[in-house]
């Protein structure tokens, strides 16, 4: 119930849930479409007990200019709200509540009220109004205690009522005076000797003892006859050869001589390094490899990847060959890379070292 002094008064609202809503005033009791066709046929009757899956209308009350709807499935989004037929503005709209604006010339009367939403059928109730203008008059005696009426469905739950503060914690009371130590006991006086036992029989022999220490060396006997001699090791270094190579050179997609030397006959080591720069801007692909030309040998090979503009790249190779023929062999350095790159072979080197046998000495 609401109320507001000097202006148009609600001063009792309810909502009927009977199958019909009652007449009011020169038949404002009856709402009426634009068809002129009373809208109580085109409504689902209000069910409050929640049987149905349409809107309800549980409560209603209003003050001096606005109608409050309290109630379920209204829908979020803004419908229509009429009151005896006539069409009321709509204020707020939510699932569960409505306000509407009363308008300013409603007559005492009970008024068929009317909810429908955005979407879906609506729902019809009656709803009695008593509006009047004035002060407010004094309070009447009150009426006799009516029958009780039949319990109402429970109502939604209120939201849970927040947890008040802790309160501060008491002072701790005073420590108690600490009690009196008593005296220690008297020592009781020593037992007399037990008497002594028989004797056991004798243990098992125990393990030998370790071994004593080394006695001292004796005096070194006489030297015996000399040995024969032992075989001849393998004969030294007797020639490095090296290759003469141009400080740059341009690497294509075919197998291109990098570096080359001629060696006599005879067993050699041979290591061999270059350093690869990638001018281009794609990812270069590099092999370099170690060929024996008369006898038709790859003695080793070398793979890298150079990625990006101006990376470079070192590849090392080493390997031993035996050289058979009496005018001597070549020994090469050649590289290639991946097709479409702009690769530059600087500084190349190609040694080959000749030894005295490229086995093992026997024992």
């Amino acid at each position: 119930m609401r109320s507001h002094w000097g202006v148009i008064a609600l001063v009792a609202a309810a909502l009927a849930f009977a199958p019909g809503a009652r007449a009011g005033n020169d038949g404002q009791g009856k709402g009426k479409d634009e068809h002129g066709k009373d809208d109580r046929d085109q409504c689902r009757e209000n069910d409050p007990g929640g049987n149905s899956d349409g809107p309800r209308i549980l409560r209603a009350d209003a003050d001096s200019s606005n109608l409050f709807i309290h109630g379920t499935g209204f829908g979020t989004k803004s419908g229509t709200v009429t009151l005896g037929g006539q069409r009321l503005g709509v204020a707020s709209w939510s699932p569960t509540d409505i306000v509407a604006v009363v308008p300013s010339n409603v007559l005492p009367a009970s008024y068929l009220l009317t909810v429908t939403p955005s979407r879906g059928r609506c729902v019809k109730a009656s709803f009695d109004v008593a509006v009047g203008v004035g002060t407010q008059g004094s309070v009447g005696p009150p009426g006799p205690v009516g029958p009780a009426g039949p319990a109402g469905p429970p109502g939604p739950s209120g939201p849970a009522g927040a947890t008040g503060p802790a309160g501060p914690i008491g002072p701790a009371g005073p420590q108690g005076p600490t009690g009196l130590t008593g005296p220690a006991g008297p020592v009781g006086p020593a037992g007399p000797q037990g008497p002594t036992g028989l004797t056991g029989p004798a243990g098992p022999v125990g393990p030998a003892g370790p071994q004593g220490p080394t006695g001292l060396t004796g005096p070194q006997g006489p030297a015996g006859p000399q040995g024969p001699a032992g075989p001849q090791g393998p004969s030294g270094l007797s020639e490095a050869f090296t290759a003469q190579a141009p400080t740059q050179l341009l690497v294509g997609f075919l197998m291109t001589q990098v570096a080359s030397i001629r060696v006599p006959m005879g067993s050699y080591i041979v290591n061999a390094k270059v350093l690869l720069v990638n001018n281009s801007a794609a990812v270069a692909g590099a092999t370099c490899i170690l060929f024996q030309t008369n006898a038709g040998t790859v003695l080793d090979r070398a793979e890298g990847s150079l990625a990006g503009s101006a990376v470079t790249g070192t590849l090392t190779l080493h390997a031993a060959t035996q050289v058979t023929g009496a005018g001597g062999d070549h020994v090469e350095l050649l590289c290639q890379v991946s097709a479409g790159a702009t690769v530059f072979a600087s500084y190349p080197q190609l040694t080959a070292i000749q030894v005295g046998s490229l086995t093992a000495p026997g024992p």
